[in-house]
């Protein structure tokens, strides 16, 4: 087993949940043997809009930081705009047009230490 696993396996021992248990709760959370697509492209969507609500910063200088979540003393997180939004940035392409250009909703995901 590789380290990752054997970490989060004694985590849960600790906690003293039972292989049993674990096993039980894999088996109600898996993912049906479908096409997921159809089910997800509304959950995409609105989580899309929702993202495209959040504040933005005028440049990659003046950032605007959105935490989404917070875990022991760490934020994760997104800033506003990301690397592709600058003009000067021509590594994406248009889907319909297919001309060079950027990406103007881009974000930088972050990971940050929280003071407590």
């Amino acid at each position: 087993m590789d380290e990752l696993k054997m970490t989060i396996l004694g985590q849960y021992r600790e906690l003293n949940i039972s292989k049993d248990t674990l096993l039980t709760l894999n088996k109600k959370l898996a993912l049906p043997a479908i096409k997921l697509t159809p089910f997800a492209r509304k959950r995409r969507q609105q989580a899309l809009y929702e993202s495209l609500s959040w504040p933005k910063g005028p440049d990659q200088d003046h950032r605007i930081y959105k935490e989404l979540y917070f875990i022991e003393n760490h934020s994760l997180g997104v800033s506003k705009p990301g690397k592709e939004a600058s003009p000067e940035y021509k590594g994406c392409r248009n889907y319909k047009t297919h001309e060079k250009t950027n990406n103007p909703n881009d974000m930088l995901p972050l990971i940050v230490p929280r003071d407590k």
